[in-house]
């Protein structure tokens, strides 16, 4: 199975191209929340360089968070297009599921809520496979370092701010900040695709976990 996989969600965005869980190519893209400059000629980049065109594709896997909004939107954006054209199924998975340390261990993937707390999810690496414990969830930070306890390293895409908001003096954490494992989230994609937890028509279900501003003024 021939499949493009794009995760926006973060700073950390990338793009890679996968044939089963082979990688032929993998991009990151640009550090920052710019995705939306650089998505579309990243992919098209992409595919030049491994002579595939959109056509031959067979699936498409897509981050749809937790993370930035406008990240998320985008890189699903594309992604929905991308199947649309070409009638091709859409796989979902969650930016906090790529987050994976390279060692064995107990383990949580965060990224930052900003106001929201953290998103985080909370795994287990052991020989070589990713267990997760958790469902990506949001909470407050007090809320996170009370779940989080037992755990030997966080993995995330951007530490300063995790750490100038946590009391790091209180852990014993190693600080992983990493992109997205595209290998781990395309095992993910495929594994719900065997599942048939797949879209063929074009609706995801987008992982914001908290409500966005204009949600929260229309409440007002």
């Amino acid at each position: 199975m021939l499949v493009i996989l794009i995760d926006t969600c973060t700073e950390r965005g990338v793009v890679a191209l996968y044939r089963g869980l082979e990688p032929l190519i993998i991009e990151q893209l640009p550090f920052g929340l710019q995705n939306s400059k650089v998505l579309l000629p990243t992919i098209e980049a992409v595919l030049l360089r491994a002579h595939v065109e959109t056509s031959q594709l067979d699936a498409v896997a897509v981050g749809v968070g937790p993370g930035s909004y406008t990240g998320i939107r985008v890189g699903v954006a594309a992604a929905k297009a991308i199947a649309f054209a070409h009638q091709l199924p859409l796989m979902a998975v969650s930016t906090l599921e790529g987050l994976i340390p390279p060692s064995d261990g107990s383990y949580a993937a965060v990224i930052d809520a900003k106001v929201g707390g953290v998103y985080y999810l909370l795994g287990e690496r052991s020989g070589g496979r990713i267990h997760y414990h958790t469902q990506p969830a949001i909470s407050e930070i007090d809320d996170f370092l009370e779940r989080s306890k037992g755990i030997t390293t966080v993995v995330t895409p951007v530490a300063a701010t995790l750490q100038n908001r946590i009391d790091v003096s209180a852990t014993q954490w190693q600080w992983l900040e990493i992109a997205p494992d595209t290998t781990q989230l395309m095992r993910v994609a495929l594994d719900n695709y065997a599942q048939g937890h797949v879209s063929r028509n074009g609706h995801l279900d987008i992982l914001y976990l908290r409500k966005t501003q204009a949600e929260i003024e229309r409440e007002w």
